[in-house]
């Protein structure tokens, strides 16, 4: 090999993109250095056994590079352990989630979107159940941010209008009232991510859940008809959501869309100005409640 060859390898050879290796050493690595612009013999014990980052040769194929103490070596590409790349471990920390939300609801059914009833001697109307805002409240684990076990608590309020036209006896005329209702419900349930934008600093996610849910009526009529009763079936909940970041680790805003459906299947009578009436099962007063939920609020996780 000319000098002006070996100066060129010499100075072209290492700028290649190293890979780590484990160099092993030995006689048989034929191992070379360069000095005075060509490849001379180097001594076995120069280049100690070890880690480095080595570039293949361009001269002569089977070596590879490597530079130690200052000074370029070459050596046989066989007398190279290349490391092996073990799969990063996917660390599982628990992860523990709350949030409050305020919510406002359309509700539906046969309860909320008035009805008729007419027997011997009456007729009572009613208006559709206005929803009030209510809130909720959440709890929830898991081994990762992408599905979480929760327990929830939500309640919401509504108004009702009632107008009763009685010809029993001496009993006639127009009572008017209004039925004002508390419903809450216990759920426990699961979310998981779902990618539904295109940002991946907004997490989506959907989620479902089942529980208990408790309706309590207090139907406000005119003497002698109020009364207060109260029911309680299952509930079935879905609903999808994004989690906006607000600055803060682990806090964000979180805008939630949600269903949930419960048929209570007759109502029990708790108190009235007849008391006669008291335990009565009120059975045509079916509700099947279909609440349609916006939900605003925060959430945390740590």
């Amino acid at each position: 090999m000319s000098p002006l060859w070996a100066l060129i390898l010499l100075l072209v050879e290492p700028a290649y993109s190293g890979e780590l290796k484990r160099y092993e050493g030995g006689a048989s690595c034929e191992l070379k250095k360069g000095q005075n612009r060509a490849w001379v013999d180097a001594g076995v014990d120069e280049v100690p056994p070890g880690f480095y980052s080595t570039t293949p040769s361009q001269a002569l194929p089977g070596t590879l590079l490597l530079r130690h103490a200052g000074v370029t070596y070459r050596a046989r590409v066989d007398c190279f352990e290349t490391l092996k790349k073990t799969p990063k471990k996917k660390i599982n920390q628990t992860v523990i989630m709350g949030s409050l939300h305020g919510l406002a609801s359309i509700v539906k059914g046969t309860q909320a979107n008035g009805f008729t009833i007419e027997g011997d001697g009456f007729k009572t109307m009613t208006g559709s159940m206005t929803a009030k805002p209510g809130y909720r409240a959440r709890l929830g684990f898991g081994k990762s941010e992408d599905l979480l076990f929760f327990v929830q608590y939500t309640r919401w309020d509504a108004e009702q209008a009632y107008d009763r036209e009685i010809s029993i006896g001496t009993v006639t005329g127009n009572f008017p009232g209004t039925l004002f209702s508390v419903s809450q419900s216990v759920d426990l349930g699961g979310m998981f991510t779902v990618k539904y934008l295109p940002w991946d600093w907004i997490r989506t996610y959907a989620e479902v859940g089942i529980g208990y849910f408790h309706f309590n009526g207090d139907f406000r009529l005119a003497y002698p008809f109020a009364l207060k009763a109260s029911g309680s079936t299952f509930e079935f909940n879905f609903g999808t959501g994004a989690l906006i970041p607000l600055g803060l680790r682990g806090l964000f805003l979180d805008v939630n869309l949600d269903f949930s459906y419960a048929d209570v299947s007759e109502f029990t009578v708790d108190a009235a100005d007849f008391s006669v009436l008291v335990g009565e099962k009120l059975e045509y007063r079916k509700t099947d409640f279909q609440r349609f939920g916006l939900n605003l609020g925060l959430r945390f996780e740590i």
